[in-house]
């Protein structure tokens, strides 16, 4: 009876150290699958957090190559503007040039037309004292022909100032139009 009584409390004694075993292991199982989910969250907060940096960085990134690319095209329609500026000048002095250059011309012609025709009068007028009327014919027609020279000079010196004011108003209207696009 006592051997008996010692055996199953051996046998209670086996069971409830099997149970511990048991609820220790467990326990240590549900420890390692918590601290392996605490492991996997915080991998992926962690993985989260990096994607999120790397997109705020390429954000970022692409800000300032846009910055960037905004800052040269701005430099270069500055740059074209300047340019059509200086041919647009370059035009202008070139139309003033050749403005003062007719006008210069002009004013030599009238003065060396005046000149021939004051001494055309004078042929004239000795030729008229001296009663040769062929001679004063022949001087007339020689004035005619001076007039009608001095006339078509002026007519070319006008055709050539005409030619360089449109010259100039199309430089002035590409300079214009490099503005609008600047």
């Amino acid at each position: 009876e006592k051997e008996a009584k010692q055996a199953a409390e051996a046998k209670a004694r086996l069971a409830e150290r099997k149970q511990r075993d048991q609820e220790r292991a467990n326990a240590e199982e549900k420890a390692k699958i918590e601290k392996k989910l605490k492991d996997d969250m915080a991998q992926k907060l962690l993985q989260a957090e990096r994607e999120k940096q790397e997109k705020l960085a390429a954000a970022v990134k692409e800000k300032e190559a846009l910055r960037i690319a905004k800052e040269k095209e701005k430099r270069a329609a500055e740059e074209k503007l300047k340019k059509h500026e200086k041919e647009f000048e370059e035009h202008k002095k070139a139309y003033e040039a050749e403005l003062k250059r007719q006008e210069d011309l002009r004013k030599k012609q009238e003065e060396q037309h005046k000149r021939q025709m004051q001494k055309r009068m004078r042929d004239v007028t000795e030729l008229a004292k001296a009663g040769e009327a062929r001679k004063l014919k022949e001087a007339e027609e020689k004035l005619e022909a001076a007039k009608l020279k001095q006339k078509e000079e002026k007519e070319a010196a006008e055709k050539e100032r005409k030619k360089a004011q449109r010259e100039f108003m199309k430089a002035s209207k590409a300079r214009d139009e490099a503005r609008k696009r600047a």
